[in-house]
């Protein structure tokens, strides 16, 4: 896990947040649902590759995946804080 990884921060359903990498390992996720039971995320990607897909994954790949929380300002997606 990166320094910026997340596991600080729990994943929120609804919020967004991006790979933090650039050009095509870019990408912003949506949290659609979490499952405490099974340890699972599931997200769509909203921008980068895959577009409009939908997955799961542990919450563990979530964490390593993540990098930080951001929000859509117009046509662009800005970091939290």
């Amino acid at each position: 896990m990166g320094p910026d990884a997340i596991s600080f921060l729990t994943p929120t359903i609804g919020r967004c947040y991006s790979s933090g990498s650039f050009g095509h390992a870019w990408s912003v996720r949506r949290i659609l649902a979490l499952d405490p039971a099974l340890d699972t995320v599931t997200c769509k990607i909203v921008a980068g590759p895959g577009r409009r897909r939908t997955e799961t994954m542990t919450r563990a790949e979530f964490e390593r995946w993540a990098r930080y929380e951001v929000v859509q300002e117009e046509s662009e997606w800005v970091r939290v804080g």
